[in-house]
Protein backbone atom coordinates (compact mmCIF):
# COMPACT_ATOMS: atom_id res chain seq x y z
CA UNK A 1 0.00 0.00 0.00
CA UNK A 2 1.27 3.54 -1.02
CA UNK A 3 0.30 6.39 1.62
CA UNK A 4 -2.18 8.85 0.74
CA UNK A 5 -0.35 12.39 0.84
CA UNK A 6 -2.43 15.18 0.81
CA UNK A 7 -1.08 17.93 -1.31
CA UNK A 8 0.09 21.46 0.00
CA UNK A 9 -1.59 24.22 -1.22
CA UNK A 10 0.15 27.23 -1.50
CA UNK A 11 -2.06 30.99 -1.20
CA UNK A 12 -0.68 34.49 -1.74
CA UNK A 13 -3.64 36.99 -0.62
CA UNK A 14 -3.96 40.39 -0.34
CA UNK A 15 -6.78 42.42 2.03
CA UNK A 16 -7.78 46.06 1.49
CA UNK A 17 -9.59 48.53 4.23
CA UNK A 18 -10.24 50.94 1.79
CA UNK A 19 -13.05 52.63 4.80
CA UNK A 20 -11.01 52.69 7.46
CA UNK A 21 -12.16 55.63 9.69
CA UNK A 22 -15.20 55.70 8.60
CA UNK A 23 -18.34 54.05 10.73
CA UNK A 24 -18.32 51.09 8.37
CA UNK A 25 -15.16 48.99 8.31
CA UNK A 26 -14.80 47.29 5.58
CA UNK A 27 -11.96 44.65 3.97
CA UNK A 28 -12.00 43.05 0.37
CA UNK A 29 -9.49 40.54 -0.09
CA UNK A 30 -8.46 38.17 -2.88
CA UNK A 31 -6.78 34.85 -2.82
CA UNK A 32 -4.81 33.20 -5.64
CA UNK A 33 -3.88 29.17 -4.73
CA UNK A 34 -2.04 26.66 -5.90
CA UNK A 35 -2.42 22.81 -5.05
CA UNK A 36 0.85 20.82 -6.02
CA UNK A 37 -0.88 17.83 -6.55
CA UNK A 38 0.37 15.17 -9.03
CA UNK A 39 -2.52 14.93 -11.47
CA UNK A 40 -5.09 17.05 -13.05
CA UNK A 41 -4.86 20.35 -15.67
CA UNK A 42 -3.24 23.68 -14.21
CA UNK A 43 -7.08 24.63 -13.84
CA UNK A 44 -7.31 21.93 -11.33
CA UNK A 45 -4.47 22.98 -9.48
CA UNK A 46 -5.05 26.51 -9.51
CA UNK A 47 -8.10 28.75 -7.63
CA UNK A 48 -8.79 32.31 -7.14
CA UNK A 49 -11.55 33.66 -4.40
CA UNK A 50 -12.49 36.81 -3.69
CA UNK A 51 -14.68 38.40 -0.88
CA UNK A 52 -15.46 41.30 0.69
CA UNK A 53 -16.70 42.19 4.62
CA UNK A 54 -18.14 45.02 6.44
CA UNK A 55 -18.43 45.45 10.34
CA UNK A 56 -20.71 47.89 11.62
CA UNK A 57 -19.09 50.47 13.34
CA UNK A 58 -19.69 48.75 16.97
CA UNK A 59 -18.20 45.60 15.44
CA UNK A 60 -21.01 43.90 16.41
CA UNK A 61 -22.73 42.49 13.44
CA UNK A 62 -20.65 41.66 9.92
CA UNK A 63 -21.83 40.33 6.50
CA UNK A 64 -19.70 38.23 3.71
CA UNK A 65 -19.53 37.86 0.61
CA UNK A 66 -17.41 36.20 -1.88
CA UNK A 67 -16.77 33.84 -4.51
CA UNK A 68 -14.58 30.79 -4.69
CA UNK A 69 -13.73 29.81 -8.50
CA UNK A 70 -13.66 25.98 -7.74
CA UNK A 71 -16.78 26.46 -5.66
CA UNK A 72 -18.61 28.88 -6.53
CA UNK A 73 -20.66 32.22 -4.73
CA UNK A 74 -20.97 32.61 -1.04
CA UNK A 75 -22.45 34.54 1.71
CA UNK A 76 -22.21 34.64 5.61
CA UNK A 77 -22.65 36.86 8.66
CA UNK A 78 -21.13 37.27 11.82
CA UNK A 79 -22.61 38.15 15.62
CA UNK A 80 -20.11 39.57 17.94
CA UNK A 81 -21.14 39.83 21.70
CA UNK A 82 -18.40 41.46 24.40
CA UNK A 83 -18.40 40.51 28.27
CA UNK A 84 -16.76 41.26 31.22
CA UNK A 85 -13.30 42.57 30.93
CA UNK A 86 -11.63 40.21 28.26
CA UNK A 87 -14.65 37.53 27.16
CA UNK A 88 -16.22 37.30 23.58
CA UNK A 89 -18.72 35.20 21.58
CA UNK A 90 -18.91 34.98 17.77
CA UNK A 91 -21.38 33.15 16.32
CA UNK A 92 -20.51 33.12 12.11
CA UNK A 93 -22.80 31.51 9.80
CA UNK A 94 -21.69 30.92 6.01
CA UNK A 95 -23.24 29.02 2.48
CA UNK A 96 -21.76 28.38 -0.61
CA UNK A 97 -23.17 27.23 -3.54
CA UNK A 98 -21.84 24.70 -5.67
CA UNK A 99 -21.70 24.80 -9.23
CA UNK A 100 -21.34 22.01 -10.51
CA UNK A 101 -23.38 19.97 -7.75
CA UNK A 102 -26.84 20.64 -8.71
CA UNK A 103 -30.47 20.24 -6.93
CA UNK A 104 -29.57 21.46 -3.15
CA UNK A 105 -29.76 23.97 -0.86
CA UNK A 106 -25.74 24.54 -0.66
CA UNK A 107 -23.40 24.14 2.26
CA UNK A 108 -24.03 25.56 5.69
CA UNK A 109 -21.60 26.45 8.16
CA UNK A 110 -22.22 27.32 11.93
CA UNK A 111 -18.85 28.01 14.36
CA UNK A 112 -19.60 29.23 17.49
CA UNK A 113 -15.92 30.89 19.24
CA UNK A 114 -15.83 31.84 22.62
CA UNK A 115 -12.83 33.92 23.85
CA UNK A 116 -11.72 34.72 27.02
CA UNK A 117 -8.63 36.01 28.72
CA UNK A 118 -7.57 35.34 32.45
Amino acid sequence: LSPDIVPPEYVLGIALHPDEGGRISMVISTEFAYRDQDWGSVNDKLNVRIGAESWNDSYTFCWRLGYDMRNGPAAGMSVRAIGGVATELLVNYAVTWSPIIKDNYGTHTVSLTFRFTP
